[in-house]
Formats: structure tokens, C-alpha cells, sequence
């Protein structure tokens, strides 16, 4: 997995930022994102408290440049938070009138690095808005050397598999949601 060096670690759906802590001393650059105000804040102080170099972004990554909504079910757990999206049935488990929303901005990561000819580790775990942000880092797989590890569910899988596997990436490991796949 991270057993050799990557230029860039992105870790998107940041939470608290576990991962990025975890990881930015083993890569040359750790990138967070984490659209949700409030878990945002837990990030950056997570950052501060640990002085370590983290760049974090209060930003929903995704497949275009857009306001979305976020949708919670509890004001104190905020972890599974969704992209507000038509197609996610999700939703239909929970009374619609006692979810918590919060608009925030998305961009395509191609926007914000337009990066080539590095290796980059992503950690993915957006809560089936996983092919969107593949879709808006395209450029970024096709032209890095890259590892993700990814939550997919299982209503998705074959989807975001194909997309991937149309763009060179092989399979190396799963555990349960989580794929572990590179293009290298």
C-alpha cells in the first residue's frame, strides 16, 4: 500500500482527518477535503494540534464546479453525510422532514491539481458520490501514476469498476467496501 513514497496524498471525505494524519509523513504533499462545515473545523483543529502540513480544503469533490446539498440524519454525526442526488435511495430509509441539510461548494479535483507525472495515493469514501469525483480527476488518473483505495457500495460496484478499469486500473485487494486498485 504506502510502503514507497507518493509525491501526493488525497484524502477525500476527510472526516476528522485519520487518514491524513496518519499518512502525511510518508508523502510529499497530504491534501484534505472535507465539504462538511462543522466536521471541517474538527479537521483543521486536528491539524493545528498536531502541527502537521496538511493542506485542507472545505470542499465537496465531485465532477463539476457546483453548489450542492449535503444530508444528514443527526446533528452530532455528521460521518455519513450524502450529496443530496436523485438517483440515491438511501434517503428513502429516513424521514425526509427530520434531515439536516447544508449547501456547500464541489469542484473537479482536475481543476484545483493539475498534476502530471506524479504518484498519488487517494484515499475515496464519499458516500456513493464516488464515480463523480473519479469522473472530475480524470486527467489526474490518466496521466499520474496512482493507488486508491476506495468505499464503493454494493449497488455501485460494477459502475465505478468499469470506469476504472477502462482507465487502466487493476484490482489488488478488497475488504468488504473498501477496493484497494492501481494503475501502475
Amino acid at each position: 500500500m504506502i510502503n514507497q513514497k507518493y509525491d501526493y496524498f488525497f484524502d477525500i471525505g476527510a472526516y476528522i482527518g485519520f487518514y491524513s494524519l496518519s499518512l502525511c509523513k510518508l508523502v510529499s504533499k497530504t491534501i484534505a477535503f472535507e465539504p462538511n462545515q462543522q466536521n471541517f473545523q474538527r479537521l483543521s483543529k486536528n491539524v493545528e494540534i498536531n502541527n502537521f502540513n496538511i493542506s485542507c480544503h472545505n470542499l465537496g469533490c465531485s465532477d463539476s464546479k457546483n453548489k450542492l446539498k449535503l444530508w444528514y440524519t443527526d446533528k452530532n454525526k455528521r460521518g455519513g453525510s450524502s450529496i443530496l442526488q436523485d438517483t440515491d435511495k438511501e434517503i428513502n430509509k429516513y424521514d425526509k422532514t427530520k434531515l439536516l441539510y447544508e449547501e456547500i461548494d464541489t469542484d473537479k479535483l482536475d481543476n484545483l491539481y493539475p498534476l502530471k507525472n506524479k504518484k498519488i495515493f487517494f484515499k475515496i469514501d464519499v458516500e456513493r458520490h464516488e464515480l463523480n469525483v473519479l469522473k472530475g480527476a480524470s486527467d489526474i488518473l490518466s496521466n499520474n501514476k496512482c493507488y486508491l483505495q476506495i468505499e464503493i457500495f454494493p449497488h455501485l460496484q460494477d459502475k465505478i469498476l468499469s470506469f476504472l478499469d477502462n482507465n487502466q486500473f487493476k484490482l489488488l485487494h478488497r475488504i468488504n467496501n473498501d477496493f484497494y486498485l492501481k494503475n501502475f
